[in-house]
C-alpha cells in the first residue's frame, strides 16, 4: 500500500511535466512544424514519455488518473531515443520516384542490417553540425515508401526461388534487395545512452548526446540518398577515380600515433596504400575526461578505449567506417571520419 505522500509526489511530478509539455509545446507552434529545433522535439518527446510511466504508476497503484488531451500526439515528429528501441518513421507514398538511385554496394558493405545492433564508438559532432545546418532536415525524414518492408520480404521469397529454378534475373532481384535493405536500415538504427555520458559531454563543451544522434541520422539518410559514396578498396584495388562525396571502408585499424594531445591516427592497410584517419579524441564513446593544469577539459582513453591506444601493444580493431578523403600524398590516404563502428570478430578463436 503506498502512503498519501508517495501518491501526492507523483501527482505533483505529473502535473510539471505536463506544464513543461505545454511550454515545450508552445515554443513548437511558434517555430513552425519544419523549423523546430531538436532540443525542443526531445524535449516533447521526453515530457511525453516520463507523463506516460507517472500515469502507469498511479494506475498500477490504483489510483484514477485522467488523459489530458497533450499527453499522446496523433503522430509525433521523429525524435532519437534514449535507450535501445526501434527508430520509426513516416514514409511518403508509394512512389519509387521519391528516392534517388543509389549504387547499392556504397554502404551495403558496411554490413549495417535491419536486425543488427551497431555500435558506435566514434561520431564527429563537428562534421554532423556542419552537415545538418545545410539540410532541410524535415524533408528528408521521411523519404521511403510503407511499402519497403514488405518488398523486402517479397524480394528475398523471389531470390530463394531464383536460386532453385537458377534464373538469369536473379542478379538484378539481389541489387534491388541490396538497396532497398541499406535504406530501409537506416530508419532502423538502434544507439544506447546513458545519462552519465551527457554530464561528462558537458564538461567537455559537447551536445547532449540525443540531440548529436537526432542530428546524425538525418544527415547518414541524406548521404545515403543523395550523394556519391565509393567503396575505398574498390578504388584502390580497380584503380578508380575519386570521385565520391564520401567512401566506406569496413576492415582492420590500429592507432598509430597521437597527432596532438587532442588528435589520434587511425591506420589501415588497402593494399599498396595506408588509410590513415584522423580522429578528435573527444568523439570516441567511453572517454574519460580530465582537466589540465589551465582548467581546461580533455578528453583521454578510459573503459572500451583504453587497450586501443595502448602505445606498446596497438592491437587491432575492426571498424566500419564512412569518412572523408582529405588529400593523398605518395602511398598515403589521409581522411576523416563521419562515424566508426566497432565490428564484431567472427574470425577469431583461442
Amino acid at each position: 500500500m503506498q502512503s498519501q505522500e508517495e501518491i501526492d509526489h507523483q501527482l505533483e511530478l505529473l502535473q510539471t511535466h505536463r506544464y513543461t509539455l505545454h511550454n515545450y509545446l508552445k515554443q513548437q507552434a511558434i517555430h513552425g512544424y519544419g523549423n523546430v529545433p531538436p532540443s525542443i522535439i526531445h524535449g516533447i518527446h521526453e515530457s511525453r514519455r516520463a507523463i506516460q510511466h507517472i500515469k502507469t504508476v498511479l494506475r498500477n497503484w490504483e489510483i484514477s488518473v485522467e488523459d489530458a488531451p497533450d499527453d499522446v500526439a496523433l503522430s509525433d515528429p521523429q525524435v532519437p531515443s534514449a535507450h535501445l528501441s526501434t527508430f520509426t518513421s513516416e514514409f511518403k507514398a508509394d512512389d519509387p520516384s521519391t528516392t534517388k538511385d543509389i549504387s547499392a554496394p556504397s554502404l551495403s558493405k558496411l554490413g549495417i542490417s535491419i536486425s543488427q545492433l551497431e555500435y558506435y564508438c566514434y561520431i564527429s559532432e563537428s562534421k554532423v553540425n556542419n552537415l545538418y545546418a545545410q539540410l532541410d532536415t524535415w524533408q528528408h525524414l521521411s523519404i521511403l515508401s510503407v511499402e519497403t518492408p514488405k518488398r523486402i520480404v517479397e524480394l528475398r521469397k523471389q531470390i530463394i526461388l531464383a536460386q532453385v529454378q537458377t534464373s538469369e534475373y536473379i542478379h538484378e532481384l539481389q541489387d534491388e534487395l541490396n538497396e532497398l535493405e541499406l535504406r530501409h536500415s537506416l530508419t532502423s538504427l538502434d544507439f544506447s545512452t546513458r545519462s552519465g555520458a551527457n554530464i561528462h559531454r558537458k564538461l567537455a563543451g559537447l551536445e547532449n548526446i540525443d540531440v548529436l544522434l537526432y542530428k546524425f541520422r538525418s544527415v547518414l539518410r541524406y548521404i545515403i540518398l543523395e550523394k556519391k559514396i565509393q567503396n575505398i578498396e574498390q578504388v584502390v584495388q580497380n584503380r578508380e577515380y575519386l570521385e565520391a562525396f564520401c567512401y566506406v571502408y569496413s576492415g582492420p585499424f590500429h592507432f598509430e600515433e597521437f597527432a596532438s594531445r587532442d588528435m589520434a591516427i587511425l591506420a589501415g592497410q588497402l593494399g599498396d596504400y595506408t588509410l590513415r584517419l584522423y580522429c578528435s579524441m573527444k568523439y570516441f564513446s567511453d572517454m574519460g575526461y580530465f582537466k589540465d593544469e589551465s582548467g581546461e577539459w580533455y578528453a583521454k582513453p578510459h573503459s572500451t578505449n583504453f587497450a586501443f591506444f595502448d602505445q606498446k601493444i596497438k592491437p587491432s580493431y575492426r571498424f566500419k567506417s564512412l569518412f572523408f578523403i582529405t588529400s593523398i600524398k605518395e602511398q598515403n590516404i589521409i581522411g576523416s571520419p563521419l562515424f566508426l563502428i566497432l565490428s564484431s570478430r567472427e574470425d577469431i578463436s583461442l
